[in-house]
């Protein structure tokens, strides 16, 4: 979710942002039975928290026990009015992808870079960690990457506004 609301967020205000770094992004489902989901929320207000999806056996993601169901029909109504305006995303973007995430699709990753039209663009794919990157085998390599991206961009926007 934080992935596409830091997109809806380049897509709005585009203009105040040095740059954007995401990790995992979600721009779309490939569950099928999403779309029951609406109507579900009535009669199942909340299923099993999907949390710690981690490749360390030693760390554990502190998440709640369940997840609203209204939630996800939410997220799936921001992944509409996102995803078609991706093309309105110009700052320079920098991406970490788990290669395998049992909750977002790597896919996902592809359809963002498709999408944006940021020049700059840097993508790295992450060998050893699943969906919770951060907690994870590859979690030095988003904060060094993260970290020098941040700082290389906002030199640039420094130097545009001497």
């Amino acid at each position: 979710m934080g992935g596409s609301l830091c997109l809806r967020l380049a897509e709005q205000r585009g203009g105040d942002l040095a740059g954007l770094v995401l990790v995992n992004p979600a721009i779309f489902d490939s569950k099928r039975e999403g779309f029951l989901a609406p109507v579900l929320r009535y009669v199942m207000p909340s299923v099993a928290a999907i949390g710690s999806d981690l490749n360390k056996p030693d760390v554990r993601e502190k998440t709640t026990d369940r997840t609203p169901v209204a939630a996800y029909v939410s997220l799936r109504q921001l992944w509409k009015v996102t995803r078609p305006e991706l093309a309105r995303v110009t700052v320079p973007l920098r991406l970490f992808t788990s290669a395998q995430d049992h909750v977002v699709n790597p896919r996902n990753s592809a359809v963002v870079r498709a999408g944006v039209r940021s020049k700059d663009v840097e993508s790295t794919v992450l060998p050893r960690s699943f969906h919770v990157a951060t907690l994870d085998y590859d979690a030095e390599t988003i904060f060094s990457g993260s970290a020098e991206f941040m700082e290389r961009q906002l030199a640039k926007a420094r130097s545009v506004h001497d």
